[in-house]
């Protein structure tokens, strides 16, 4: 029964864990293809020359598609907790069962549960929900997921390098003028380039540069690191969300003459 009752959001569950495997596995193949190189660049008004790490080959489409699938389908097992949770308890009208996620905890209250959004929700549940924090400085992975699936998916990932170690920082010498230089470096996601340095055009500069590139978040104030890890933690949060929402309908359900 209890698993009947469930079967819809837990299916989008597995769905979305699966997901998440196969853009691990597609995010390492591309990442295993080493997609950076050094450039040297010209600047046509004053001839110095830009030293930068740059990306050379686009994110496969295919995990764009996937990321969206991840994000979309774990935001739906929390609104399909809510409707799945209310159906079984009896409730009499089923529109307002969605899950809250808001800014701010005062913002849950008003612009969420105070418009009615979770109205027919039994009050046990929404204590369930709430009691899993779900605004920005309280649950950051569950408030992440709501913004990216409302979000523009034109940027959901993005390709970022890292300089490892301090093998730029130690090493480099620029015999001639130096104009600028990056210490350490970073990695620009708008332009998906690392900007090493500026120099003169008879400036001959050495270093030895070691990158790591990684594919994260595309949207800044989301959570930072790999990208796969982050959708686990988003897929671990919502499974135990899911869990203690099982466990209090069951237990609802049991209180019903």
């Amino acid at each position: 029964m209890q698993k009947e009752i469930f079967a819809d959001p837990q299916r989008r569950l597995t769905r979305a864990k699966s997901h998440i495997e196969s853009f691990q596995i597609g995010m390492r193949q591309y990442l295993g293809e080493k997609p950076y190189a050094r450039v040297v660049e010209t600047e046509p008004d004053t001839g110095n020359l830009i030293h930068k790490i740059v990306c050379t080959a686009p994110i496969p489409v295919e995990l764009f598609d996937l990321a969206t699938e991840i994000i979309e389908g774990l935001r739906a097992v929390l609104d399909k907790c809510g409707y799945a949770a209310a159906e079984a308890t009896g409730s009499p009208k089923l529109k307002g069962t969605a899950f809250p996620i808001a800014e701010t905890e005062q913002k849950l209250q008003t612009d969420i549960i105070g418009r009615g959004r979770c109205r027919d929700l039994p009050q046990e549940i929404l204590d369930v929900f709430l009691s899993f924090s779900p605004f920005k400085s309280g649950n950051f992975h569950i408030w992440a997921l709501n913004q990216l699936a409302n979000g523009s998916k034109h940027r959901v990932i993005t390709p970022v390098g890292a300089a490892t170690g301090n093998s730029f920082v130690g090493s480099f010498k620029c015999p001639g003028r130096c104009i600028y230089a990056a210490f350490p470096p970073y990695w620009d996601k708008d332009k998906n380039e690392m900007h090493l340095c500026t120099v003169a055009p008879n400036a001959r500069p050495t270093y030895q540069m070691r990158v790591d590139m990684t594919i994260e978040l595309g949207e800044p104030g989301l959570p930072g690191g790999p990208a796969d890890f982050v959708f686990k933690k988003m897929a671990d949060e919502v499974e135990a969300i899911m869990k203690a929402t099982k466990k209090a309908t069951a237990k609802l359900m049991e209180q019903e003459p």
